[in-house]
C-alpha cells in the first residue's frame, strides 16, 4: 500500500525485511529488550501479531508491529528503525498511531504497551505521540541493568 507523497509503501513485515535493516539499523525502538533482541526474538515478534515494513522502493526504512503473548488481549509494541528514518518519523508516526488503534479495536486488545530504555528521549517522545501513557520505570530490567519506561494504552472492556 503506498502512503503518502514520499513514495513510502506499507507491507505486510517477512524476516527478510528485518534480516536487510540489520545492516542499516540504527537502534530498537520499544521492543521488549530493546536493542539487545536477537534475530530470533525479531522473528518471534513477526510471526506472533500483526507486523508491518516500511519502504522506500526497496530500502526497508522500518520493520514494528505488536506481539502477543497471553492470548492475544495484551501487546507489547516494537519497532527497529535504520539510519534513514528521521526523514519519515513523521508517516512512521501515523502508521505506528493506526496500529495501536488496530490493535485495540480490530484485535481486541484491552492493553497496548511498549518498554523503552529509560535513558532514550527521543524514543519516549514517539511512545508519547503514539498516544502511550507514561506508567513509570522499570529498574534494572534490560539484559545489561538499565531501566525501562514503560507506556501503554488502555481500552478497558465495557
Amino acid at each position: 500500500m503506498l502512503i503518502g507523497s514520499n513514495g513510502l509503501h506499507i507491507v505486510s513485515a517477512t524476516p527478510e525485511h528485518y534480516e536487510s535493516l540489520l545492516a542499516n539499523s540504527s537502534e530498537a525502538v520499544g521492543a521488549a529488550l530493546c536493542s539487545a533482541a536477537s534475530a530470533e526474538t525479531f522473528m518471534r515478534f513477526i510471526a506472533t501479531g500483526p507486523a508491518i515494513a516500511l519502504l522506500n522502493a526497496d530500502r526497508v526504512i522500518a520493520v514494528g508491529g505488536i506481539w502477543t503473548a497471553d492470548g492475544g488481549k495484551v501487546g507489547t509494541c516494537w519497532l527497529l528503525t535504520s539510519q534513514e528514518f528521521g526523514a519519515y518519523a513523521k508517516t512512521a508516526l501515523r502508521c505506528c498511531r493506526n496500529m495501536v488503534a488496530m490493535a485495540h479495536e480490530e484485535y481486541g486488545m484491552r492493553r497496548v504497551q511498549a518498554l523503552i530504555l529509560a535513558d532514550h528521549e527521543r524514543n519516549r517522545r514517539f511512545a508519547q505521540a503514539c498516544f502511550l501513557e507514561w506508567e513509570g520505570n522499570m529498574r534494572c530490567l534490560a539484559p545489561d541493568g538499565t531501566d525501562m519506561a514503560l507506556y501503554s494504552s488502555i481500552r478497558r472492556p465495557k
